[in-house]
This record gives C-alpha cells, sequence and structure tokens, in this order.
C-alpha cells in the first residue's frame, strides 16, 4: 500500500468504519472517496436488563441501537456520548441527555448531574470499552453494571493501492484497522493527512502515531454529526497546506 504525492489529477482518500453504518455519498470534487468496513458488529446475549427507572448510560450507537430495540419505554434517565448515538433512542420517543461535549466522561457528569437516590447504573456496551465510563464512575462514587451487547470483529481489508488522505469515524475503526494493516504501512501512512473523530484521534495516538500532527479543523464536528461529505468538501480542497 505505497503512499503517493499529491497529483493534479483525482486524489484518493480511504474512509475507515464499521459494516453497517449510515450509508454516506461522498462526492468531493477533485477525489475519490472509498468507503472501507473496517469491522463487524456481533450481537450478545446480554446477562441482564435494566430496571425500569434505572439510570443508564449509553456511548455507542450499536448499544443505543440494542437498548432502543428492547426497551423503548424506559422510564429511568440515559445520558449518551454524543448525537450519533442519542439518534436510535431518540426515534423510539426516549428522552436523552446529550452533554454538549462527547465521550464517555461527559455523559457520565451529565448523568451524575440529575441524579438522586439510585446512583447503580446500567451501561450496556461493546466487549471492550475505552475505560472512561469505568473510570468516571470510580471517580463520581457511582455503581456501574456493565453488561457487554456485542463485539466487534475485524474484517479483512481490501487492496487500498496509493491514497491521499486517510479518514476515521471511531476508534474502534482504528483498533480493528491496525489487526489488518502491518507496521511498515503506518510508517508510510503517517505522512498523509488524516481526517477523524475525537475518539479516532486519541486511538490513533495511543496506538499508532505517537507526535502525529493531524488534520484538525474547525468542523471537526461534522464528524460527530455525520455529515462527512460537507466535512471533507470543505477540507480537501485544502490538504497540500495542512499534510501532516
Amino acid at each position: 500500500m505505497p503512499v503517493r504525492p499529491a497529483l493534479s489529477g483525482l486524489r484518493r482518500l480511504a474512509l475507515f468504519r464499521g459494516q453497517g453504518s449510515s450509508p454516506l455519498d461522498l462526492a468531493v470534487p477533485g477525489w475519490e472517496c472509498r468507503i472501507v468496513d473496517a469491522y463487524r458488529t456481533c450481537e450478545l446475549a446480554a446477562q441482564e436488563v435494566p430496571r425500569p427507572e434505572q439510570p443508564v448510560v449509553i456511548t455507542s450507537p450499536r448499544a443505543a441501537e440494542w437498548f432502543a430495540a428492547r426497551f423503548p419505554g424506559h422510564q429511568g434517565p440515559i445520558a449518551t456520548a454524543g448525537k450519533a448515538t442519542a439518534s436510535p433512542l431518540q426515534k423510539v420517543g426516549l428522552n436523552c441527555l446529550v452533554p454538549k461535549d462527547t465521550g464517555g466522561e461527559a455523559a457520565m457528569l451529565a448523568l451524575a448531574s440529575v441524579l438522586s437516590t439510585d446512583r447503580d447504573i446500567f451501561f450496556p456496551c461493546g466487549v471492550k470499552t475505552a475505560g472512561t465510563v469505568e473510570m468516571a464512575a470510580g471517580r463520581l462514587g457511582l455503581s456501574l453494571r456493565q453488561v457487554a451487547v456485542y463485539r466487534l470483529e475485524p474484517l479483512p481489508l481490501p487492496p487500498l493501492g496509493a491514497l491521499d488522505a486517510l479518514a476515521f469515524l471511531s476508534g474502534q475503526a482504528v483498533r480493528m484497522v491496525c489487526q489488518g494493516v502491518p507496521a511498515a504501512c503506518w510508517q508510510q501512512w503517517r505522512e498523509l493527512p488524516v481526517l477523524a473523530t475525537p475518539t479516532a484521534l486519541a486511538a490513533l495516538e495511543t496506538l499508532v502515531w505517537q507526535g502525529k500532527r493531524f488534520l484538525i479543523t474547525k468542523t471537526a464536528q461534522r464528524m460527530l454529526d455525520f455529515d462527512i461529505p460537507l466535512l471533507l468538501t470543505d477540507v480537501l480542497g485544502s490538504i497540500e497546506c495542512c499534510s501532516g
């Protein structure tokens, strides 16, 4: 998977995400934008369910979809890690706390602010988590009932050829791609501009590239809102002067 210098013709971006994510129409002038499914989600049989009024924290769209399908009438407070996570819950009429900041810690702080006596939190999640919810629960003195409702499996990556930029929609996408891409390829990719959500940036900095300067723009929030085409249109045109 060699890296080539930027060309005056059509340039190529690979966008890594989970299989079955929301459809994207990536039509950006001057670019060939390829969506690469890096992993798939496998549902698990939950070993525990929430009480009708139990507080709930949800930090991934997959866990939100699982919860919305089973507990559309839940009466307890629900805090989410962002708009994308809240969306499946809101579609079935559930009220959610959506903090201004994103991530597991922000969700836990929002939930803690509305709790009274019941401080036992139901946390549906994947087999592996980023650990931010667990750490926040400890700092806030909250009891956390962590229930794995899905696991992620990496998918074989297709030949990608020469690339001019990369995009990652989640930390999970980074972790799954790490399992399928050799270290030498990551070293070649180091010189490319990278667009990423905050969780993906954290994973890239931890797992792959310590000290790399990433492409950050004022419109980065749009990646969290899944307004990917508008984000790419805004920033890819200036990629020559913003490379890592």
